[in-house]
């Protein structure tokens, strides 16, 4: 059989926050959206918690407000965004597990909604190889609005991470996922060995009631 994997996510999980407020807040600072786009992405983060987000809106509202964008300054604009406001919100307890599991021989990847815009520096200083992330359509350089199905949530995590174990030979049976939201309770299902970090209040029921390891951030192990 496989080997084992250990996939995590990033909002609450490797970072201690969530990201997607604060880049709202940075994009406002930079001018590129208005106090109303910040309002918007902040209920969309308290639906998401409630585990009643319209995904398609929200996917089609962000689509809107990056189309005809270059991919390459979104990129720019990201990364720089990454070093200044986000890279000091790392985990280090939960960063140090990549490294446990990479040491054991365990594949590792990042399993998120974000973007590859977000991941990419994070994954790159993690030294994460596989990213499994929303990936956005591109044309001519430029965004179209749409993306790329089926978007990594839900149970389109599922999807990916079963793509992913089918192409690096990888048992889920055996695998790990880290990870705070109750959104991704069908890949918490498929693997052998859920890993439950900061909980919303769903997911924390949820972990408790089948006697899934709660880790604790900033201090302990899940491997």
């Amino acid at each position: 059989m496989g080997r084992p994997a250990a996939f995590f996510d990033i909002d609450g999980t490797l970072l201690a926050v969530q990201s997607a407020p604060r880049y709202a807040l940075f994009l406002y600072g930079q001018g590129w959206v208005r106090t109303w786009d910040v309002v918007r992405v902040l209920h969309y983060l308290s639906q998401y918690r409630r585990n009643v987000l319209d995904t398609a809106a929200a996917l089609e509202r962000a689509g809107s407000l990056i189309a005809g964008i270059s991919e390459k300054e979104i990129a720019d604009l990201s990364e720089k965004w990454y070093h200044t406001g986000l890279r000091r919100h790392l985990d280090p307890s939960i960063c140090q597990l990549v490294e446990e599991h990479r040491t054991r021989g365990d594949e590792v990847a990042i399993l998120s909604t974000s973007s590859p815009y977000l991941a990419a520096p994070l994954a790159r200083e993690l030294g994460i190889e596989h990213v499994l992330v929303t990936r956005l359509e591109v044309e001519g350089g430029r965004f179209t609005g749409r993306p790329i199905g089926p978007v990594c949530y839900a149970a389109g995590k599922l999807h990916w991470a079963r793509d992913f174990a089918r192409t690096h030979d990888v048992d889920l049976s055996k695998s790990f996922f880290y990870t705070d939201s109750f959104t991704d309770l069908p890949v918490l299902e498929a693997v052998g060995n859920p890993r439950i970090v900061r909980p919303d209040r769903l997911l924390l029921r949820e972990a408790r009631r089948r006697g899934w390891k709660i880790v604790p951030a900033g201090r302990g192990s899940g491997a």
